[in-house]
């Protein structure tokens, strides 16, 4: 896995993610953020989207739902949590539909299509709907 020609190792930690967060430029591309997103999700404590769960889990990839992730990840003194969702701010809000959108509403069902964002992801995937 790559950060813009950047080897993440597997068996990192949070400093390894912190050095990435640091070196990817500002605005972040979407396979930059793809990529961290994989990576964050390695951290341990994250299999769910940690302190970012609201926004890499949820489909709440709205600006406000952004901060609210930092602010916990701030309160939780996440650092990795805290700084990947500085990074996320820096996008404008189409590029933050198009890099964190899911296609699930906020109860975890699938659009199936339905919805705006479900039908771009769909049409991005090699997997047929």
């Amino acid at each position: 896995m790559t950060v813009e020609g950047r080897v993440l190792r597997r068996d990192g930690d949070a400093a390894e993610f912190m050095d990435l967060i640091a070196s990817t430029p500002r605005p972040p591309s979407g396979a930059d953020v793809e990529s961290l997103i994989e990576r964050f999700y390695e951290l341990p404590g994250n299999a769910a989207g940690g302190s970012l769960h609201v926004v890499l889990d949820d489909g709440n990839w709205e600006r406000d739902s952004v901060i609210y992730s930092r602010d916990w990840a701030r309160r939780e003194r996440d650092a990795a949590g805290e700084a990947f969702a500085d990074l996320l701010l820096t996008l404008g809000d189409e590029q933050l539909h198009e890099y964190l959108c899911n296609g699930y509403d906020n109860n975890g069902n699938d659009y199936v299509g339905e919805h705006p964002c479900m039908a771009e992801a769909l049409k991005r995937s090699t997997v047929a709907p």
